[in-house]
């Protein structure tokens, strides 16, 4: 292979055309084993130029996610059942004291598990104000307009 034939060759890749030969093989080689590091500039063009190709051909690419509140654990649903009670909030869970008070924490445990059952649509306005915060604060989503 010659200087000559590898620079026509060179050129012929880098116009997008099909390179055969000794020369083509020998470019194919050099480019494969010399990629350019991950967090590199080249690299995010090349990524980023296959990305916006392959978003043309296939379409816009989409984001899916989910969220699933513990109604069982929420002290919102409590609130909402009992709405027009004093409530007192649990106290902050000390690992020593919380050993001591474990039949307390079941007990309440078991009170909010058959409220959740009992009262369905309170769990329903948890859910509703979480998803409210997704939308409006995680997406930036104005939901009037």
């Amino acid at each position: 292979m010659t200087k000559k034939e590898l620079q026509s060759a060179a050129l012929l890749q880098d116009s997008g055309q099909q390179v055969t030969g000794v020369a083509g093989d020998f470019l194919q080689a050099v480019s494969t084993s010399c990629r350019a590091v991950g967090h590199s500039p080249e690299s995010a063009a090349f990524n980023r130029r296959n990305y916006f190709a392959l978003e043309d051909y296939f379409g816009c690419s989409g984001l899916f996610f989910t969220t699933s509140p513990c109604d069982q654990d929420t002290f919102r649903v409590r609130l909402f059942v009992g709405s027009g009670r004093p409530h007192e909030l649990p106290p902050l869970m000390d690992l020593e004291k919380a050993q001591e008070n474990l039949g307390d924490y079941l007990l309440d445990f078991n009170f909010r598990r058959r409220q959740r059952l009992r009262y369905p649509g309170a769990c329903s306005l948890a859910y509703q104000h979480l998803i409210q915060i997704v939308i409006e604060v995680l997406l930036g989503w104005d939901p009037k307009t």
